[in-house]
């Protein structure tokens, strides 16, 4: 036989093996992974959207029939007032969505996609938006797939706020226009009475109007078992701080953290209660709990947690905290005056210098003497060798 055909033959006889295929990978695990992919990518556009200044995308992922009758639940609220608001906000929908967001938008919308997890079809996703003064909003979005792995919001959660969007909505509507039978069914006791009726009425409307001087008039002469009702409570917060008054809404706030401590929903706005109150370590534990509650490790908490250890004479924890945040988002000023703070408190002058570099380049500060001396915490940098070499 011509050797040349050996080679040949061999190949006809002998079978090649097929490219083995990993029996390892479950198809499922593959789906799984594709549909997280879809809430992911689904929410990282609508945050770059809105940072952009555009919520048609928003607007666009929400069913608005699904939306509107989670709004109406099982509220006592007239088909008139019903299908007039339906209508209204059907018209400029877009609209009504991102004036939600005009406390977070109207010096400059800073939105964050902080973490999205899923199970199927069903997902969630945590925004966080940066505010003027360091104040800081976490929403959380309760998320679905629809036909085509389509991107879709069915409801809300505002920390700053403290509701869920659907049920401030539905609250709205009743104080709107507050018939007995559906104030009735906002208490969380049965069979209130006509003089608990009434005053929770009257409190709805001014609530409407803004008007907190009724608001503190009626809410001082609840019973405690009317003033602790959460609805009562979350109007007053927001009647106080869009009318911003700090001395009432502390009041309300006393009241908050008598009932409410723990409650994640009232985390960030009692901190303007505790902070206020030195009461460092309740702030920090509440923090702690909301964060690990989100299910998230962000900077701008961090950099939070970092401020309020440090107060609470905690400073190896603090270094620590705001060494993270500043790994974690260069550009997050807080976490630069978090790490100064803590540098400052060590003596640790040099390396402080180089921080206020950061803070002055990159942020646009002119940390001079006049500048830093308004807060105590910097004046033992200010008379340092090492900043009046600086300076110079």
């Amino acid at each position: 036989m011509n050797k040349l055909l050996i080679p040949v033959l061999l190949l006809l006889v002998v079978p090649v093996a097929a490219p083995a295929q990993d029996e390892t990978i479950d198809p499922r695990e593959i789906r799984e992974a594709e549909m997280h992919q879809a809430f992911r990518s689904g929410m990282a556009g609508i945050v770059a959207d809105m940072n952009r200044g555009s919520f048609e995308r928003y607007a666009a992922a929400i069913d608005q029939n699904d939306l509107f009758e989670r709004i109406f639940g099982l509220r006592l609220i007239s088909q008139r007032l019903k299908r007039a608001w339906r209508e209204q906000q059907e018209q400029r929908f877009t609209d009504f969505i991102a004036g939600i967001y005009y406390n977070e938008a109207k010096d400059g919308m800073k939105a964050t996609l902080v973490n999205v997890e899923s199970r199927g079809n069903q997902g969630r996703a945590i925004v966080r938006f940066d505010m003027t003064f360091f104040r800081v909003n976490y929403v959380e979005y309760e998320l679905r797939l629809a036909a085509g792995d389509r991107l879709v919001i069915v409801d809300w959660i505002d920390y700053y706020w403290g509701h869920r969007f659907t049920e401030y909505a539905g609250l709205s509507l009743v104080a709107a226009h507050p018939l007995e039978p559906a104030v009735r069914k906002l208490f969380d006791f049965p069979n209130p009475t006509q003089t608990q009726m009434f005053y929770v009425t009257e409190l709805l409307k001014a609530g409407r109007d803004l008007n907190w001087q009724r608001y503190m008039q009626i809410f001082e002469q609840l019973d405690d078992k009317t003033r602790k009702q959460r609805f009562v409570l979350n109007i007053g917060l927001d009647t106080m701080r869009i009318r911003m008054k700090r001395k009432e809404q502390r009041r309300i706030l006393e009241e908050v953290d008598k009932h409410y401590a723990n409650e994640p929903l009232f985390t960030l706005a009692l901190l303007d209660y505790h902070l206020p109150m030195q009461q460092y370590e309740t702030a920090y534990d509440n923090l702690s709990r909301l964060q690990a509650g989100l299910g998230i490790d962000d900077a701008m908490m961090n950099a939070r947690l970092s401020s309020i250890a440090l107060v609470m004479d905690n400073v190896e924890d603090a270094e620590a905290l705001a060494q993270k945040a500043v790994a974690q988002e260069a550009d997050l000023e807080l976490g630069w005056w978090s790490l100064l703070r803590v540098k400052t408190s060590k003596q640790r002058y040099e390396e402080s210098l180089a921080i206020l570099d950061k803070l002055e380049q990159d942020f646009g500060h002119e940390l001079g003497p006049d500048t830093l001396n308004r807060d105590p915490d910097f004046r033992g940098l200010v008379r340092s060798a090492e900043y009046q070499a600086w300076y110079a």
